[in-house]
Parts: structure tokens; C-alpha cells; sequence
């Protein structure tokens, strides 16, 4: 018994992570559409009502803003062998740590001193960020 129990709570688990994962994919991509107005919140409805339904009973009745924190993408090795590019949110930091702090999460894909299963650095370990400084809107970044 213990057996089925487990394969019908891996399926739930794999549905639910598919649920997630579409939520997510669809929140991020409106959200970074290009329009006359930004786009900073978005409300899911079915038949015309906010539901719990969509997604496989996430609750969706309230309105889903995006986020300020700010995100870096890594790698995600899949087990087709597919490297697919996800997002991370990180924890806010002062702009002083953050810009030497994103380049280190790019090369090592160890974020707040934690390392995902299948994440991978984008870029290589032996790059070194020597200086930075912000111009107006324009960040430059000068390498080794």
C-alpha cells in the first residue's frame, strides 16, 4: 500500500511542478511584453471570476505582481539532456555587493551559499570581474 501511495504522490508532484513551471513561464513572459503600458500585475479568470481551479488548484484569485527583486539566469540540465535557461530570484543587496555577487552566482550557479540539482554556472569560473560603474542607465563591466 505504501508503494501506491508513494507513485500516486511522485505523479501529483510531477503535475503540480508542470503546473507550477507553466504558471511561472506564462507570469514572466506577459509580464516582459513590450507595450505602450508596463505590465506589472496580472489576474488569471475563468468564466469571468477569479478560481482556484487553473493550474491544477493553485490559487489564483488574487492578482500576481512582478517581482522587483531582481533574478539571474542559470543553467538547468534536464534529464533529456537539454539545457533549458531559468530564472532565480535573489535576495536584495546593496548595489555595491550585487554586481560583484551576480557574477559569482553566474560561474559558480551557488546562490545564498545554496547549489540546485542540475543547475549550472553560464559563464566560465575563471572569468574575473575587475571593475564596474554605472553610467546614467548603463552598467559597464570590465573583465579580466
Amino acid at each position: 500500500m505504501l508503494f501506491k501511495v508513494f507513485i500516486c504522490y511522485a505523479i501529483l508532484v510531477k503535475i503540480l511542478k508542470k503546473a507550477s513551471l507553466a504558471l511561472e513561464s506564462m507570469n514572466q513572459t506577459i509580464m516582459h511584453i513590450q507595450t505602450p503600458y508596463a505590465i506589472n500585475k496580472i489576474q488569471y479568470l475563468v468564466d469571468k471570476q477569479p478560481s482556484t481551479i487553473f493550474f491544477n488548484g493553485t490559487d489564483l484569485t488574487q492578482q500576481i505582481e512582478k517581482s522587483k527583486d531582481p533574478q539571474i539566469y542559470l543553467g538547468l540540465k534536464t534529464d533529456q539532456d537539454r539545457v533549458l535557461i531559468v530564472p532565480h530570484t535573489i535576495v536584495s543587496e546593496p548595489m555595491e555587493q550585487l554586481i560583484p555577487n551576480i557574477i559569482t552566482y553566474l560561474k559558480t550557479g551557488i546562490i545564498d551559499d545554496t547549489s540546485a540539482e542540475h543547475l549550472l554556472p553560464v559563464i566560465p569560473e575563471d572569468t574575473e570581474l575587475l571593475d564596474y560603474k554605472i553610467e546614467g542607465v548603463t552598467l559597464k563591466l570590465k573583465f579580466q
